[in-house]
């Protein structure tokens, strides 16, 4: 079988408008197998927590 590595990539970012303590972070995911061949993208947006303000 191959063997599989991933590299995630942030393509953007910015503060949700509903939740002042949350941002909405956008990927894109990539798996390459042995011989750096591209095998699988996937784009991802996901709700995360902001770092608190001091």
């Amino acid at each position: 079988g191959d063997t599989i590595r991933a590299r995630t990539t942030v393509l953007d970012k910015r503060i949700s408008k509903s939740r002042n303590d949350s941002g909405i972070v956008n990927f894109l995911h990539e798996g390459f197998n042995q011989r750096d061949e591209l095998v699988a993208t996937v784009k991802r947006t996901a709700l995360m927590a902001t770092r608190p303000k001091d």
